[in-house]
């Protein structure tokens, strides 16, 4: 299951990697996709 989780670790490494890259809004787009993918609290 922890297989289905890369692209998104993958998205955030690059972010992280290169922080020019990721600014504001761009933070705040995968953020939102990782909390989506992670259903209901």
């Amino acid at each position: 299951m922890w297989q289905s989780f890369l692209p998104q670790v993958q998205t955030v490494l690059a972010a992280i990697a290169d922080p020019g890259v990721a600014h504001g809004e761009e933070w705040t787009r995968i953020i939102a996709h990782l909390r989506a993918q992670a259903g209901p609290r």
